[in-house]
């Protein structure tokens, strides 16, 4: 069992700052989203891995704001659809680990869901790859 790390990325409406940061192994380095773009997701993609948690570190720089509203989904690749990880609140800047159903998947999508007017960064975001079960 480990964290894998995503192969690529697709930003199809190109809102993404610098989005192979989002999994380039260093929680220093960012990938960021414009406020104005809140609707746009960044899709990460993974060699197949049945996986039944991610991990993620996101933030805003806002002082006052200790919390950051995202949704998170990922590709579950038997029934050829997205499931809903989270539509819902992590704390800024802290690595976070979500947990869902067990299934075979090769993407998550994210997108900010936050309500201002501050750019959203996304760090770093891995799945859980569960020994014997890599595609």
């Amino acid at each position: 069992m480990t964290w894998t790390v995503p192969i690529s990325h697709i930003d199809s409406e190109g809102t993404w700052s610098d989005a192979s940061n989002a999994y380039d192994e260093n929680l220093a380095t960012y990938s960021a989203n414009a406020w104005t773009d809140r609707g746009d997701y960044l899709e990460l993609l993974f060699s197949s891995v049945w996986s039944d948690k991610l991990r993620l570190k996101a933030g805003q720089l806002d002082p006052n704001n200790f919390t950051l509203e995202i949704e998170i989904d990922v590709y579950e690749e038997l029934g050829e659809h997205w499931s809903s990880v989270t539509v819902g609140i992590v704390l800024n800047d802290v690595l976070t680990t979500l947990s869902f159903t067990a299934q075979f998947c090769s993407r998550v999508r994210i997108k900010s869901i936050q309500n201002n007017d501050i750019p959203t960064w996304l760090y770093e975001l891995d799945v859980w790859s569960i020994a014997g079960f890599v595609g």
